[in-house]
């Protein structure tokens, strides 16, 4: 059996390393928005055009993962109550 000071060690290790997920995640997303509308503005799109698209595509993630996770949730809640 592990003494409490290892373990506690290993869940900072864990908790430190999905921290860093989560940064090069973040910075994997937020990259591919900048190449994106880079991209967009070489083929010619105007900068209305691309600001319009990135916007309808934040707006529909941010639906999306409402829409997801409002009926997880209210899975949760009907089902263990």
């Amino acid at each position: 059996m592990s003494a409490p000071h290892t373990l506690a060690r290993n869940a900072l290790w864990e908790v430190r390393l999905l921290f860093l997920m989560r940064v090069l995640r973040m910075w994997a997303f937020g990259s591919t928005g900048v190449i994106l509308a880079v991209y967009l503005h070489a083929v010619g799109l105007s900068d209305d055009r691309i600001g319009l698209l990135l916007s309808l595509t934040l707006v529909g993630d941010a639906a999306l993962s409402l829409l997801l996770t409002g009926k997880y949730c209210w899975y949760q809640i009907s089902h263990h109550m």
